[in-house]
């Protein structure tokens, strides 16, 4: 899927696959109960120009996909512009083969605790966004689990 020229077809038929099929949710969500007990989040502090750019080429939606996968994939219309390639603010990446330098990256801590459970339960409490409409898979996993 990371390639231009793999036949859309193939991930468009994986994506109504994993939508029907149980055993591939209850995976997916096995491995995010293992990222936010194992992971940890950093704040990095990057620059426009220096570090990376606005102007510069998301990788996934680069590829076209449809809108509902992108969807899937974490995109919300909310925060994403759907119909342009370019970067969006919340999912940046550095320039290729740009390292940053290790002053320029924190732990980041809610609380005095830096596990990825606590930042996001925390980040869940307190927002105005409306997850069910804004991260329908985020959604998903947090009800399964009886986190909201």
């Amino acid at each position: 899927m990371r390639y231009k020229w793999f036949p859309k077809s193939i991930i468009y038929a994986y994506f109504k696959y994993t939508e029907i099929n149980k055993i591939h949710r209850f995976v997916a969500y096995k491995y995010f109960d293992n990222f936010l007990k194992n992971f940890t989040l950093l704040n990095i502090n990057i620059r426009d120009g220096i570090d990376f750019s606005y102007e510069d080429i998301d990788q996934i939606k680069n590829k076209h996909y449809r809108k509902e996968y992108l969807i899937k994939a974490g995109y919300s219309p909310l925060y994403s512009d759907l119909e342009s390639v370019k970067m969006d603010k919340w999912n940046m990446h550095t320039f290729s083969n740009h390292g940053v330098d290790k002053d320029k990256i924190k732990t980041c801590y809610i609380n005095n605790s830096s596990s990825m459970f606590d930042i996001l339960m925390f980040a869940i409490k307190n927002t105005n966004i409306n997850i069910k409409d804004t991260c329908p898979v985020l959604f998903g996993y947090l009800k399964s689990r009886k986190l909201i």
